[in-house]
């Protein structure tokens, strides 16, 4: 049942991830928020007694510091990213994403659990699944192979994407993951129709589709929510399009 839930979100002060926090409170499901500082927090939120705001640099913690944290929760969200700024895009920490996913697994086998963790990753519809047979077109690959040279955060997520599947590789029982890839993200106020495919339909990079981050929020808080949802897309990389008329 959902009060027996507990959801721990990396990244929870930036876009998505607040509204992340948001769906699954009203879900009823208890957050562990993971954030640098609390400048974001919203009143409810404060007042809010299933939410707890856990004040940490994902950067610089330790293994022993994310066992702490993961131990107690079934649900484990990862929307982190990079800062659209010059220091976030071509600064240190390069590795934001996939050390973060990396150190998420560790200590998810460490803490070798009575029932997997679920692990939920936002990606983009710019990695590709190594996992099923995905032929983007001829103009995206060029266009994503020049991206991967010159935008970090771009072989950051890829190589997220990387480990998280590594883990289906190794046979792993501690976890169960499933990868969101929204397409080009934009902010609406309330969820609105959406389609989900499991994999991309359009041209990443010269004719995307639209995906609102509410929309990624209220899919993520789903999959967790949701028992038959998650087994549909256990181990896989749902691609999110908003519907439009």
């Amino acid at each position: 049942m959902n009060e027996q839930k507990k959801a721990i979100v990396f990244g929870a002060s930036g876009k998505t991830g607040r509204l992340l926090v948001e769906q699954l409170l009203e879900a009823g499901i208890s957050v562990t928020a993971l954030a640098r500082s609390d400048t974001w927090l919203t009143e409810d939120l404060e007042n809010n007694s299933q939410f707890t705001l856990v004040i940490k640099d994902v950067s610089v913690m330790s293994q022993t510091e994310f066992v702490n944290l993961i131990r107690e929760h079934s649900l484990v969200y990862c929307t982190l990213g990079h800062n659209i700024s010059v220091k976030g895009i071509w600064g240190e920490p390069r590795k934001l994403v996939s050390n973060s996913i990396n150190n998420i697994c560790d200590a998810i086998q460490a803490i070798n659990p009575s029932k997997p963790i679920k692990v939920i990753l936002m990606a983009s519809t710019g990695c590709r699944n190594t996992l099923v047979t995905e032929k983007p077109p001829l103009s995206q690959s060029l266009a994503i192979g020049v991206i991967r040279r010159l935008i970090p955060p771009h072989i950051d997520n890829e190589l997220a994407v990387e480990n998280l599947i590594r883990q289906t590789m190794t046979s792993s029982s501690s976890l169960e993951w499933i990868i969101v890839r929204p397409d080009t993200l934009i902010d609406e106020s309330t969820v609105t129709k959406y389609e989900t495919v499991p994999s991309p339909v359009r041209n990443a990079i010269f004719s995307p589709g639209q995906s609102s981050r509410i929309n990624v929020a209220n899919l993520m808080s789903r999959l967790g929510v949701e028992n038959e949802l998650w087994e549909e897309w256990k181990g896989k990389m749902p691609v999110l399009y908003n519907v439009t008329a």
